[in-house]
């Protein structure tokens, strides 16, 4: 008995400088790992920055070489609507009461775009520079505000090409990471799509130096934007300015432009000169802008006047929603594009464009409730009958002065809307409140809209990928699901997936 209790009082003397032995070995091992990882981070970032230095490096190369002569494009102008509009037609009321019949129509495919180039990124990672003694700019573009560090404003000694390089490599200085941190950060944060991040791009260099088109403003947008992952180069025409040629990933409508390495470059200053000399050599692993939206542009919020839509036939579908004029100003100078060149490829950008979450959280809610024990083809019907009757019809050329597609949003926003603002707004609201797949049905002068619902429906259809899809025509005011609008030539029509 004597022996255990000694053995349990020395095991409970031992037990703390056990204790106490191993938390200083853990403690010593976790410093250990801790200075392992540091110095393998610090390692990385040396490997980051010397490969990224190497890329700047061989810019610079590029920089001084004699720029080559290359013409000047003409801008392509959107183009006029050769097709006579197709105006909105009522349907008889004993018409209505004869339900649709399976009709099948054959309609050709617009050939689907190519496969988009992925948004630029950042070639290799940027990290903060503890700098002291930083400026910062404050501007504000769509209503909103950004904030971004720089450490100087330096000025060219001219616009040829060794003097254009030698300020190229100050902006490589480590001082100007912070400069990209921020931009980076705030493109993140806010969700920017590759458009709306040059327009904050020349929006912080006209700030730094008064105008966006300053030789200096162009040599900075071109560092902050390759450095970013966007393809781009440098080019001066013969008034001795210089000008960003930026190649996107599809063609765009109303901005001149210069074939470089195969593809169009384009001018957004609306610089229009009938040659330019052009530097030889992109950054290694940038690629071109997407012109494509995926995502919405946190843009903050200037509210419009509320705005209430009710469907004639469904009156419980009333909804009343407030726009974002902000997003409205931003969308107004959205580049049109289009790809395979053929026009008819615009109208699939504008509809695979999500509505901003200001518009679904004002009008989703009350049209789910309305749906929400329907099945597919009653909440399609009623949907059709809401784009068809809330909105008021008008000629794009008449209020425009040209043909011009909108967003989802847009249609919402502005007090008009066509046959394509309609036909977008309702695939849509298919898309995003009934689940089911939609196409758009293009005929010349008019466009409109097919579904594919999960039960069979009769009416007028098309077969695509073995699927049976249902006209849906958002400007045949009051025609069911099913019916086409009159005088419509499908020998002549083409559909557009989404």
């Amino acid at each position: 008995m004597i022996r255990k209790l000694i053995t349990i009082i020395a095991v409970a003397v031992l037990l703390p400088l056990s204790a106490s032995a191993q938390s200083s070995n853990f403690d010593a091992l976790k410093k250990k790992n801790e200075q392992r990882f540091q110095d393998h981070k610090a390692k990385v970032e040396d490997t980051y920055r010397s490969h990224r230095e190497a890329f700047n490096k061989k810019f610079e190369e590029a920089l001084r070489q004699p720029w080559e002569k290359k013409s000047g494009k003409k801008a392509v102008p959107t183009p006029k609507n050769k097709d006579k509009d197709i105006p909105p037609v009522v349907i008889k009321d004993e018409q209505k009461q004869v339900p649709p019949k399976d009709n099948p129509v054959v309609i050709k495919e617009i050939p689907p775009v190519p496969v988009p180039d992925p948004e630029p990124t950042p070639t290799f990672p940027i990290d903060e520079v503890p700098t002291l003694d930083q400026n910062s700019a404050t501007f504000t573009i769509y209503g909103t505000e950004f904030k971004v560090r720089y450490p100087g404003t330096p000025q060219l000694a001219g616009v040829e090409e060794n003097q254009v390089a030698d300020l190229w490599m100050v902006f490589c200085g480590a001082d100007y990471d912070n400069m990209l941190v921020d931009l980076l950060a705030q493109k993140q944060q806010r969700s920017l799509c590759d458009w709306a991040y040059l327009k904050v791009v020349d929006k912080f260099t006209e700030t730094l130096y008064g105008s966006a088109t300053a030789p200096e403003a162009v040599v900075l947008q071109t560092y902050i934007l390759t450095q970013s992952g966007f393809r781009l180069f440098i080019a001066r025409d013969s008034r001795k300015k210089l000008h960003k040629l930026v190649a996107t990933d599809l063609d765009i409508y109303r901005y001149p432009y210069v074939n470089v390495d195969g593809r169009k470059c384009y001018l957004f200053d609306g610089a229009d000169d009938k040659s330019y000399y052009v530097m030889g050599k992109a950054l290694e692993g940038t690629v071109p802008m997407s012109v494509m939206m995926v995502k919405e542009n946190s843009f903050e919020t200037a509210a419009a006047d509320p705005r209430t839509l009710k469907s004639r036939d469904f009156p419980a579908a009333t909804v009343t929603v407030t726009s974002n004029k902000n997003l409205m100003e931003f969308y107004n100078d959205y580049p049109e594009s289009f790809a395979n060149n053929d026009g008819t490829t615009k109208w699939r950008f504008y509809a695979n464009t999500p509505m901003s979450s200001l518009a679904r959280e004002a009008i989703y809610p009350k049209l789910k409730e309305v749906i929400k024990d329907m099945n597919d083809f009653q909440a399609a019907s009623l949907l059709l009958n809401f784009v068809q009757t809330a909105f008021v019809y008008e000629y794009d050329n008449k209020v425009w002065g040209r043909d011009r597609a909108f967003f989802a949003d847009e249609t919402l926003f502005y007090p008009y809307s066509d046959c394509e603002d309609r036909s977008i707004l309702f695939s849509r609201l298919i898309r995003d409140l009934v689940g089911r797949p939609v196409v758009l049905i293009y005929y010349p002068g008019h466009l409109a809209t097919a579904v594919n619902f999960s039960g069979d429906v009769s009416g007028d259809y098309l077969m695509i990928d073995g699927k049976k899809y249902v006209i849906c025509d958002p400007t045949y005011i009051g025609a069911p699901v099913g019916l086409t609008m009159p005088d419509m030539d499908n020998s002549s029509a083409r559909y557009i997936k989404l």
